[in-house]
């Protein structure tokens, strides 16, 4: 019973170090702060924030408060985004047509909007929201923008899903057709962007 005396005394009396050499500072505590994703444009998109999509037709972005606001001609509002949504990403089709959208949510993919010149106005139509089924089986996000079409029919995009191999994450280019929604290819080739004639 001595002896177990001792031994509780003696580690009682040792200094308690937590895997620090005797004689250093503890190491401090510091207070994480986890910071929702920038709803500001200007954070996400590395290119420009302003098009011309045909004769007169300009859009350009802007932010009023915690909206995001597609601001055409006339200094006037077409179309807002208000947060948690923000734009994530942009394309632009080689002529300059038209301008593809990636709008998220709280840090995630929400959907897409894409923005071109119609019978001389400037139209915007959403697509594929993210609780849609574009991919059945599979839960799936666009993570990159690559490419849209000059008619803004045709996208090509990096995908993320889910639930391939167990629970593996796959990513993969695809092109797919914006509306109907219809996939016409895996992969970066030059197929892919061909249309049937």
């Amino acid at each position: 019973m001595n002896t177990l005396n001792s031994l509780a005394a003696a580690a009682l009396i040792l200094p308690f170090t937590l895997g620090q050499a005797t004689g250093e500072e503890a190491p401090k505590l510091h207070n994480i702060r986890i910071v929702p994703p920038s709803i500001d444009f200007q954070d996400h998109l590395s290119g420009p924030s302003d098009w011309e999509l045909g004769k007169g037709l300009a859009l350009h972005l802007r932010m009023n408060g915690e909206t995001t606001e597609f601001v055409g001609p006339d200094d006037k509002v077409l179309h807002s985004l208000n947060a948690p949504d923000y734009v994530n990403q942009a394309v632009t089709s080689d002529s300059g047509a038209c301008v593809l959208f990636a709008i998220w949510r709280n840090g995630s993919y929400s959907h897409l909007i894409r923005v071109m010149a119609v019978q001389g106005q400037l139209d915007f139509r959403s697509f594929w929201p993210a609780d849609g089924n574009l991919i059945p089986g599979h839960r799936w996000w666009i993570h990159d923008l690559g490419a849209i079409s000059d008619d803004g029919s045709v996208i090509l995009a990096n995908f993320g899903e889910d639930g391939h191999l167990g629970n593996r994450i796959l990513y993969r280019w695809q092109t797919w057709q914006l509306d109907p929604a219809k996939r016409i290819g895996i992969g970066l080739t030059v197929a892919n962007g061909r249309k049937a004639e």
